[in-house]
């Protein structure tokens, strides 16, 4: 069992909460120890979902449905953390900036990269004919035709 002082205003006895212990570091570089509130020992304390990147909410610790006290929490601490700077997007020379940004996060996490577009198909005859020699070195080409 663990003292911890929270003044949240949904903190009461008998909910499932985030706890983070001392020692442990949040984002942002807040490192979390044992501390005297209110001239009570308090052994680390209860998150509200921005402090450890669940969600962006702050008006109240995380509460859960379910789960089992002490077991870790799955996912939550992020496995990479990367600075984007916005030049790396914006002042590309090419129209990838996005999508290259993209592939280099995936790259580094070792996760797929996904392609926001959808697969659309033409049922009309084609305006022109487009004949794709390797797959591998173009796996997918669109084009956009405009005019009257």
């Amino acid at each position: 069992m663990k003292n911890v002082v929270c003044g949240a205003p949904n903190c009461r006895a008998g909910i499932l909460a985030a706890w983070v212990m001392p020692g442990a570091e949040l984002a942002g570089g807040k490192k979390i120890g044992k501390a005297k509130v209110s001239g009570h020992e308090s052994e680390g304390m209860l998150a509200a979902g921005d402090e450890i990147g669940v969600n962006r909410e702050h008006d109240g610790i995380l509460e859960f449905s379910e789960g089992t006290p002490g077991e870790r929490l799955a996912g939550i601490v992020p496995d990479h953390v990367i600075e984007i700077d916005n030049k790396s997007l914006t002042h590309s020379r090419t129209c990838g900036g996005h999508h290259r940004m993209a592939r280099e996060v995936a790259a580094i996490t070792g996760m797929a990269l996904r392609d926001p577009v959808p697969q659309v198909s033409w049922d009309g005859a084609p305006a022109l004919k487009v004949e794709i020699e390797d797959y591998e070195l173009c796996p997918r080409y669109s084009a956009l035709v405009f005019g009257t």
